[in-house]
């Protein structure tokens, strides 16, 4: 049973990895093409064609892939002022009480993603200019919300059970 565990850690260690890698992706290639946009608007005086459709598409991607990396680190919004002065016991019940919320949140987001996507794929949306599946954009964002979803929630069982974080 611990050996699982430890197994199912390194995994999700491992696509912390990923999707930060992801990111790093995305965002380089965000700026590659603003580059050289800019430039071609300078010295060609003609812009890159697609130039919001290709950055939107990495923006997806970023924004998707860096929620997993944020959740696991723990660096998310919190108020020490307020959580600094609670009880362990009603520090516990507020920690879990706002994980629950936040899977309530996300996973209203994973349903309503979902939906969009699916009527998306029926009407065979296309970007205007790249003529790209416009679902493939939703349904990134459904990925990014799930990831987030399972670390959300592997969060909250730590937090109830009081045991060891194991991404610190």
């Amino acid at each position: 049973m611990r050996q699982d565990a430890q197994s199912s850690n390194r995994g999700i260690i491992f696509l912390n990895r990923i999707c930060v890698f992801g990111g790093i992706v995305s965002l380089l290639g965000m700026a590659i093409i603003i580059v050289a946009n800019v430039i071609g608007r300078y010295f060609f005086q003609s812009p890159l064609v697609a130039t919001v459709e290709l950055v939107g598409i990495a923006g997806a991607f970023l924004v998707s892939l860096s929620l997993l990396p944020c959740e696991f680190a723990r660096r998310n919004v919190s108020v020490p002022v307020i959580t600094s002065k609670l009880p362990p016991r009603a520090l516990k019940v507020f920690n879990f009480s706002n994980y629950a919320l936040s899977l309530i949140i996300v996973g209203v987001y994973i349903l309503t993603g979902a939906a969009l996507a699916w009527e998306m794929m029926i009407k065979r949306e296309k970007t205007t200019v790249l003529a790209l599946p416009v679902p493939l954009f939703r349904l990134v964002w459904v990925v990014g919300c799930i990831l987030l979803f399972v670390i959300l929630f592997i969060h909250m069982i730590e937090t109830t059970r009081g045991k060891k974080q194991w991404n610190r």
